[in-house]
């Protein structure tokens, strides 16, 4: 391995930090950069690699901008569209059903906007069960099926193919570098392929026989609470009738096929996949060899040598061109084997209204409802702003718990968000910003001696105006402590990502170091958006206490860091968050915008003809939804 660039990156404020005792810094300094992904465009999906350590945002993180935000809970969808148009809240706090979109475009000072979502709708196909073993099988069907047909047919010309396992809103992915796509049924040339491969009607009964001349029929199973994937099992069944192979849809209880997809007894079945991030470490699990046999994994049940190669590169380069290069590499043999076959990209459609507020944010990750929103979002300067105001969401469900260290559903989540901060964030365009850090160095031995051969470190100098709402100051001393408690708690979900990390400390109030006994590319995010607890909370509770810590704000004291607290809640009907106007982060006068943007340019009108029908992803598939990283094993 090549020597690691001294300084990966280092960033600093100048501009964007807040008075409040510290100096202005004079320029924002950008060193020896060893990758920036380019900004994820709604118009162009594409990203050409540049040399750069990480994706580094430039925003201005000054805010919040609003008072208050409150959250209203409206479980029904047409409910909330109804409160939308009556004027009765701001944004809908959900991902809306297409269905909806000419409804929503002729309402009245009611804007809708299309987030390309980083998941998509796919068949697994079991790789261990002969013949679809054979590559040329797989390959036959992807070939066979028409993937346009399922986007303009099936779900009505409001989806768009895909091929790879990396969505092409995805930095990383290969999608538009790929020589070939199976978007278009190419009959013919699947049966060249398996005719190649020895497929033949070899007792002449009008169906194909595998190449060792056994008799052999696919099974596909839909959910059987989904027509949309019903209906692409049917026209999966079509493509192999024109292979003359034998195969019927069986559409069933999911979760009886997930419990025999994970014991390996099936031959086709659907999922829908969705990522948190763009981070791609995990195409060095979900399909590595040697996770074939391990239920919850490989669920195709993969394994190839080729594939496998390219592992180590991906999971343990400390450069941008390296990761890239490997995670390209896989995308392409993983497209060749077809372990799965990619139905569709989904969307999201979000809706808001703009007589009130200015400054929503569609997010590369989130949509419109999001942090940002809530962050960057300001008050028309003819309704008194830009400054101050009440931002009204809905949201579809109660907040299940104010602890945000539990797993939470979405709704809820987009409050806790609210209330604690992390080193990083990333901004709308799923870019890295720096937060509680306002300077990094990445280093190895080859660097700094002191550093044992083959450990990674990470120094960070820590913002020295943050703040506890105790009053208590939030230094480096807190986010070791949250490292440490998160790597030393047994159970503590974040523990999976902590399982390199060698030591966390805080030399002084302004300065972390971080230690990983490995080196990797990965190992910064993986520990860079922890939220930062509150030391003198979390010590007396003892490194379990964690999963029973229940604050009730505000009612019971909640003591926290972020940009709002909770001023108000009532189970079952809404939550209201004020601002904390100790706020490291002091807003400024937000730069104001006449149109919503997605990436600080106008939502380009073509995009809305790429909208999925959103609404049908959650019924057309079972989602997989892993919020934390069990990957390593």
């Amino acid at each position: 391995m090549g020597q690691i660039t001294r300084k990966i990156y280092s960033l600093q404020r100048n501009q964007f930090m807040s008075p409040n005792g510290l100096e202005r810094r004079d320029e924002l300094r950008k060193q020896h950069l060893t990758f920036i992904v380019l900004l994820v465009t709604l118009a162009a999906l594409v990203a050409t690699p540049v040399q750069s350590y990480l994706i580094v945002s430039e925003v201005n993180p000054s805010g919040p901008h609003v008072d208050m935000i409150t959250y209203e809970i409206i479980p029904d969808e047409e409910d909330a569209i109804a409160a939308l148009a009556d004027d009765e809240i701001d944004l809908i706090g959900e991902v809306l059903d297409s269905t909806y979109l000419e409804e929503l475009e002729e309402m009245e000072n009611v804007e809708t906007a299309i987030s390309p979502d980083n998941g998509y709708i796919y068949a697994i196909i079991n790789c261990q069960r002969y013949p679809l073993s054979l590559t040329a099988f797989r390959r036959a069907l992807s070939f066979a099926l028409d993937k346009n047909a399922i986007c303009e047919d099936i779900v009505e010309g409001i989806a768009t193919p895909l091929d790879s396992c990396v969505p092409k809103v995805n930095p990383f992915s290969v999608e538009d570098e790929l020589t070939y796509h199976y978007y278009d049924a190419q009959v013919q040339k699947a049966k060249d392929i398996l005719s190649a491969a020895g497929f033949a009607d070899y007792d002449e009964d009008g169906t194909l026989e595998a190449p060792d001349q056994s008799d052999f029929d696919v099974e596909i199973e839909p959910p059987e609470t989904s027509s949309t994937t019903m209906a692409i099992a049917d026209l999966m069944v079509d493509a192999l009738a024109e292979l003359d192979i034998q195969a019927e849809s069986q559409p069933g209880s999911a979760y009886d096929y997930l419990s025999r997809m994970y014991d390996g007894d099936f031959d086709i079945v659907f999922l829908a996949g969705h990522k948190p991030d763009f981070d791609v470490d995990w195409l060095g699990y979900d399909y590595w060899g040697d996770f074939a046999d391990e239920p919850y994994f490989n669920f195709p049940r993969f394994a190839n040598a080729s594939y496998d190669s390219w592992r180590d590169q991906l999971l343990t380069a400390t450069e941008y061109e390296d990761v890239y290069e490997a995670s390209k590499e896989m995308q392409k043999i993983w497209v060749y084997q077809s372990p799965a076959i990619i139905c569709y990209e989904t969307y999201r459609l979000s809706a808001y209204r703009t007589d009130r507020f200015l400054g929503f944010k569609n997010d590369a990750l989130e949509g419109i409802p999001g942090f940002w929103t809530s962050y960057e979002g300001y008050l028309k300067e003819s309704e008194g702003g830009p400054s101050g105001g009440t931002l009204r969401w809905s949201i579809p469900g109660d907040v299940a718990s104010f602890n945000y260290l539990e797993t939470q559903y979405k709704s809820s989540v987009d409050i806790l968000n609210m209330l604690h901060d992390s080193l990083f964030k990333r901004d709308w365009n799923g870019e890295d910003i720096m937060w509680l850090a306002t300077d990094c160095d990445a280093l190895t031995h080859e660097d700094d001696a002191s550093i044992p051969e083959g450990y990674m470190q990470f120094r960070f100098d820590i913002i020295q105006n943050a703040t506890w709402t105790d009053g208590e100051p939030l230094d480096a001393e807190d986010i070791a402590f949250s490292l440490n408690y998160f790597h030393d708690s047994p159970n503590h979900p974040n523990r999976a990502y902590l399982t390199e990390m060698e030591s966390a400390t805080a030399p002084s109030s302004s300065n972390l170091i971080v230690e990983f006994s490995t080196e990797s590319y990965w190992n910064l995010h993986n520990i860079v958006y922890m939220p930062i607890i509150p030391e003198q909370v979390f010590e007396p509770l003892g490194l379990s206490g964690w999963a029973n810590w229940n604050p009730y704000p505000p009612d019971k004291e909640m003591i926290t860091s972020g940009p709002f607290n909770v001023s108000r809640y009532s189970s079952e009907e809404f939550c209201e968050l004020s601002k904390n106007p100790n706020y490291f982060y002091e807003s400024e006068q937000p730069v104001t915008t006449t149109t919503p943007t997605a990436n600080g340019e106008p939502l380009p009108p073509d995009t809305f003809t790429m909208l999925i029908a959103v609404g049908a992803v959650a019924a057309a598939a079972v989602v997989i939804g892993v919020i934390v990283k069990t990957k390593r094993g």
